[in-house]
């Protein structure tokens, strides 16, 4: 992809040049057509050959660690949080039947911001959902969506169990669990896909789209349950990140102190913000439409937390 990317800005830039030459000898007005495909070109030859971030590790505040490193040609970004830290609150999707279904689809950001977060990631897959091009594509900020999945938030049911996925849940006494049963008491639940089981690698679930390299949301626990890992992986941009399999993925999560580990909504979803100098700001490059990089999806499911 990133070959066929890039062939395509150097023939854009070539057909510019062709065309303010033929317009410098006959017909000057031409030189305008250039314009389109020197912007085309120049975009899709800067997009294949960005180069990925330096490595990275700062506290985001007490408590919280943020941590951005490059493996296997993808770009990680974690935090760590210390789940004993005192103020820490949980925050999830608030429910809203409004429009028909049972949440309303935001971006990460417009959750962290209008929920007052530290951090914020998104969580479960959600319906429905549809993405053509840049500019055909669902939910907008504000259409109604459903989670997939057992969702909770300040021990209001979002939406229902489902067998088939495991929940990263809080429980009525605070502390948090990884598994596969339903929790109608949690205070929050979040639903994915077994990524870690007791620090072994569980099995794929979601037959070719496991072994293939997309952006990832993932969420893990230490043996203990002493502190939360939050991982986003960025992916589908070529020469920056190509994004990482699911085995890569829970072998990282292990490696990063990970005991159990849920696999989260990924490619145009996967998203990780963070408040800094009292604004919330993106630490990870979504690929929503995948043109340009850095434009957030919006979603049905989110988790945050507040200090």
């Amino acid at each position: 992809m990133r070959d066929v990317l890039f062939w395509r800005g150097v023939f854009a830039v070539l057909g510019a040049v062709v065309v303010l030459v033929v317009a410098r000898a006959t017909r000057r007005w031409l030189a305008v057509l250039a314009i389109p495909l020197l912007v085309v070109g120049g975009y899709l030859l800067w997009y294949t050959n960005r180069t990925p971030p330096d490595p990275l590790k700062r506290t985001i505040r007490e408590g919280v660690v943020y941590e951005r490193s490059v493996v296997d040609g993808a770009v990680f970004h974690k935090l760590e949080i210390d789940l004993k830290t005192p103020g820490l609150t949980w925050l999830g999707t608030p429910a809203d039947t409004s429009g028909g279904r049972q949440a309303i689809a935001r971006t990460t950001t417009q959750f962290a911001e209008e929920l007052d977060a530290a951090v914020a990631v998104n969580t479960a897959y959600f319906a429905p959902w549809h993405s053509n091009t840049l500019l055909d594509y669902y939910p907008h900020v504000g259409d109604p969506v459903d989670c997939i999945g057992a969702t909770t938030t300040n021990g209001v049911r979002v939406s229902p169990y489902d067998p088939n996925l495991v929940s990263l849940w809080v429980a009525p006494d605070g502390t948090l669990a990884i598994d596969d049963r339903d929790h109608p008491d949690a205070r929050f639940v979040w639903s994915g896909f077994w990524l870690v089981d007791s620090s072994t690698i569980a099995k794929p679930v979601r037959g070719t789209a496991a072994t293939q390299r997309h952006p990832r949301t993932a969420a893990g626990l230490t043996r203990g349950g002493d502190r939360l890992i939050l991982v986003v992986v960025d992916g589908r941009q070529p020469s920056y990140s190509d994004g990482a399999a699911f085995e890569p993925l829970a072998r990282w999560m292990i490696a990063a102190g990970a005991h159990d580990a849920v696999l989260f909504d990924g490619g145009g979803s996967t998203t990780m913000v963070a408040r800094e100098g009292g604004a919330v700001v993106l630490l990870n490059t979504p690929v929503h439409g995948r043109h340009p990089p850095g434009l957030e999806r919006p979603v049905a499911c989110h988790l945050g937390l507040r200090f």
